[in-house]
């Protein structure tokens, strides 16, 4: 065969969950300038431009949506009213809670892998769907924001 001999090297393998989000390869990304240009630079990206996130769950979430585009058009307008309700309250509480949490993702791959120390348990859960923030300024059930922050890759 034309292949004979030939070692292939797979750098790494993501498992896909489900087909709710269009999968940008990473050269497309880069000739849109999403999250990297053509010289490999960051800057100027639109993610770059849209970062005003205050945490790595944030930061990778931005990414993620940025990256991971919705394929359906009523997801799309869930997360709009999502990301308008957050953006019409205060910040302020919704921080609060987030800074007391820490990094949730992170920890919970630690607890799985068996690599969480007492400090990463020691941090208080982040709420539910149904905390202050989002009773004040209610958006039908599938645009909690909780709702929306499902990814495509693990």
């Amino acid at each position: 065969s034309a292949h004979a001999g030939r070692r292939i090297q797979i750098d790494s393998c993501k498992w896909v969950q489900d087909v709710d989000q269009l999968v940008v390869d990473l050269n497309s990304r880069r000739n849109l300038e999403i999250d990297s240009r053509a010289d490999g630079s960051t800057t100027n990206t639109l993610y770059a431009l849209w970062d005003t996130t205050r945490t790595p769950m944030g930061r990778r979430l931005l990414k993620r949506w940025l990256t991971q585009p919705l394929r359906s058009q009523d997801n799309a307008r869930q997360r709009q009213h999502a990301v308008s309700a957050l953006l019409s309250a205060s910040p302020d509480p919704l921080r609060a809670v987030l800074r007391r949490a820490g990094d949730v993702e992170r920890i919970t791959t630690r607890i799985s892998l068996g690599s969480a120390s007492p400090r990463d348990l020691s941090r208080p859960p982040p709420p539910s769907g149904n905390c202050q923030l989002y009773r004040s300024r209610r958006q039908p059930a599938a645009a909690k924001p909780a709702a929306v922050s499902s990814g495509l890759h693990r």
